[in-house]
């Protein structure tokens, strides 16, 4: 028996827009229309319909209990592709074989029905999943607790906020019997004490063997659950494998960027950073390290002479843009602090102390801790390779997380003691 939960092959689909809406007053104003639509067809195509292809071509494959992210901008398809897994709308061509129940949270307003109560739509929602009603009866209590919204449970959902329909909807999508789990990026609406409460919902979900697709912006939601991810990009599959990967795939061709973005000034700096550059201990430039190696960073930088600068500041961010880290001038050196209005500074990471990845850092000039003269974000980038630094055999991946930590460890025997008594 195939372990595959989710097969897609060669899969389209096409929307016409700028199709223009007519009236149908009569019956002879639609038969009218019927027969204008005909000639149209027959050579005199509509000259105000226009076709757009969500999907071109996509093809992939979801094991049983895996966890995949997909990721792309915003009219990449990749809500059009989850509307056609959860059997919302149906592709143009290509085929979509889905093995098991699935449970959708997709954007706020797919799923319920308006008009029924939170209750209402606990039962039809199982029932549209094959389940019994004795089976929903006994999950009921544990779907209201999770969402929080026992006094509203006999309200229709119409007048829900969005944030209680969020809850809601992701309690019944993870508590019922679903073989597979999709979600949108429906879970931004929630409020940061949900959020944290799903992604462990969703964990463990994982780890029972729910298979499962998300579909997010925030790289860090896909990081602590995605094994596999994929991006699109206008409709294709550019890329699927390793998360870390697609990530910095995605961010390089988007906001941050892998060595190929520009770096980007805040509003309000004033132009004085020069030149950054990541190097060795002998000065070359250097953009490939491995774990615990030396790193150092030069930042060249020119103000006017009554600038009265106080220190100068590096961070390092993963490719899912979470801060790694930050090293300053107040964090060498005891005050008062100060540094020459021109010149050139060279930061010294002594043991780069992260795991497998691709990271950026931004640098910035400071005149006192907190208020920045200048400041670049995404000045240089560089990778961590695999590695062993401790030398026993070991490879560290991004699986270990951003951090290496350091230490050992040591076991002490218990003496079994054997005796009458």
């Amino acid at each position: 028996m195939s372990d595959v939960a989710i097969r897609v092959e060669a899969l389209f689909k096409k929307y016409r827009i700028g199709v223009r809406k007519h009236r149908h007053d009569t019956l002879r104003d639609h038969i009218m229309d019927l027969l204008t639509s005909a000639r149209g067809h027959n050579g005199t195509a509509d000259q105000d319909e226009e076709t757009v292809w969500a999907l071109r071509g996509v093809t992939f494959d979801v094991k049983e209990g895996e966890v995949v992210g997909i990721i792309g901008r915003n009219g990449a398809g990749k809500s059009t592709l989850l509307k056609i897994l959860s059997r919302i709308t149906t592709p143009t061509t290509g085929i979509v074989e889905v093995h098991g129940r699935v449970g959708s949270l997709l954007e706020v307003g797919t799923g319920f029905h308006p008009e029924l109560t939170g209750r209402e739509n606990i039962f039809l929602n199982g029932a549209v999943l094959g389940m019994r009603k004795a089976h929903i009866e006994r999950k009921f209590d544990e779907i209201v607790d999770f969402a929080g919204v026992e006094k509203f449970i006999d309200t229709p959902v119409k007048r829900y906020s969005s944030g209680m329909y969020v809850r809601l909807a992701f309690a019944v999508a993870a508590h019922l019997d679903s073989e597979i789990l999709i979600i949108d990026e429906a879970l931004a609406v929630g409020d940061a004490d949900f959020q944290k409460k799903c992604l462990a919902k969703i964990a463990a979900l994982t780890q029972d063997g729910r298979t499962t697709l998300l579909v997010s912006h925030n790289m860090n939601f896909i990081t602590s659950l995605a094994q596999k991810a994929f991006v699109l990009e206008s409709g294709e599959i550019i890329f699927f494998g390793d998360t870390a990967d697609a990530i910095a795939l995605y961010l390089g061709n988007g906001s941050m960027g892998a060595g190929q973005h520009a770096p980007d000034r805040p509003p309000g700096m004033t132009p004085a950073i020069v030149a950054v550059q990541i190097t060795d201990g002998d000065g070359h430039a250097k953009g490939t390290f491995t774990t615990g190696e030396e790193m150092f960073l030069e930042m060249e930088y020119s103000c006017s002479e009554d600038v009265k600068l106080a220190g100068a500041t590096l961070r390092i961010r993963s490719s899912a843009r979470c801060l790694v880290g930050e090293l300053n001038t107040f964090m060498c050196s005891p005050g008062p602090h100060r540094i020459p209005a021109q010149g050139k500074i060279r930061f010294r990471l002594f043991e780069l102390p992260i795991c497998h990845g691709q990271y950026s850092v931004s640098v910035g000039l400071l005149t006192t801790q907190q208020e920045r003269y200048d400041f670049l974000v995404n000045a240089a980038q560089f990778s961590v390779e695999k590695s062993d630094p401790n030398g026993t055999g070991y490879l560290l991946t991004s699986e270990n997380g951003l951090c290496a930590l350091r230490g050992s460890y040591e076991i002490r025997r218990r003496e079994l003691t054997t005796g009458c008594t």
